[in-house]
């Protein structure tokens, strides 16, 4: 009989052990991915936002999907205007020659691959929601942009529950990650 117990108590104990272990392991498996994941899909939109900077410097607004993004930076060239002489000096000579640098060579240059921006990180295909427009401000036109994907998105189906902000206050499932406005010319990311 006492041996009956001593097993009895022995499994209790066990189980008891692996319970603590789990309510430890969750937190700590949540942070591992949710840090890896983030910072995976923030450089991503770091790289949008330069592409969308490079797109705008070519067409003066912003590209409304990724297609048109990939084409201008892969086919568009740079507008470059050098100017040669004091154009502050009274009676100096100024001359203004405008050269052409192709688009591709600068994202090469910086490293940019064009191709898969539209993906979201570990999400299985998902891609990037992107808004680009122009609205007035202040009696001008300019344009704006948001480029942004769900925490859900990336941190996928066993964290797409809110019972994972107990780790995290900032966490929701249905949260955006993302940089830019739909409503003011900002291009700040709201992990800045």
């Amino acid at each position: 009989m006492k041996i009956i117990i001593h097993l009895v108590l022995f499994l209790v104990s066990l189980g008891l052990l692996y319970a603590v272990y789990s309510t430890i392991k969750e937190p700590i498996q949540f942070q591992t991915h949710y840090k890896t994941r983030s910072k995976a899909v923030v450089d991503k939109l770091k790289d949008i936002r330069t592409a969308q900077k490079l797109y705008r410097t070519i067409t003066d607004t912003f590209a409304t999907n990724f297609d048109d993004l990939e084409r201008v930076l892969t086919t568009g060239r740079f507008e470059i205007i050098q100017v040669t002489g004091d154009r502050d000096a009274v009676g100096a000579e100024v001359s203004y020659d405008t050269l052409y640098v192709p688009a591709k060579d600068s994202i090469a240059a910086i490293g940019l691959n064009v191709k898969d921006l539209d993906k979201v990180p570990f999400s299985n295909g998902k891609k990037f929601e992107i808004y680009a427009a122009q609205i007035n401000q202040q009696g001008v036109t300019i344009p704006v942009v948001e480029v942004s994907t769900q925490w859900g998105d990336f941190m996928g189906k066993e964290y797409s529950k809110k019972k994972y902000a107990k780790y995290d206050r900032n966490y929701s499932p249905t949260n955006k990650l993302k940089f830019g406005s739909r409503r003011k010319a900002n291009l700040a990311g709201n992990w800045e």
